[in-house]
């Protein structure tokens, strides 16, 4: 049995339901902050812990984040919860370069 509140699946599936339109923006977003308010809010896990791959999505995926994510960041995403265990730090290395070209090409 996995260590984790919930399975990196769950994002997955939420990410993928947002992307073809399944679910509304709206919906994503209660959904996700649903996920945090249950799951996240007191989770920090050092980037070197598997946990903390999942928690890093659902950081991101709360869309309150400045810019939030947009559904072009879904496949990133999709591929950052598909780390595999023992890779955090690369995968963490990936998700900082990611959003932080993101920030500057929004400013």
């Amino acid at each position: 049995m996995s260590s984790e509140c919930f399975s990196r699946q769950t994002l997955r599936d939420l990410l993928n339901q947002w992307a073809s339109g399944e679910i509304t923006d709206e919906q994503f977003a209660g959904m996700s902050e649903e996920l945090w308010n249950k799951y996240g809010v007191w989770q920090s896990w050092p980037r070197e812990d598997k946990r903390s791959i999942t928690f890093g999505a659902l950081a991101k995926m709360r869309l309150r984040d400045t810019p939030p994510i947009t559904k072009d960041d879904v496949k990133f995403l999709l591929g950052f919860l598909d780390a595999a265990y023992g890779e955090e730090s690369t995968a963490w290395r990936g998700f900082d370069e990611h959003f932080s070209q993101r920030a500057a090409a929004s400013s």
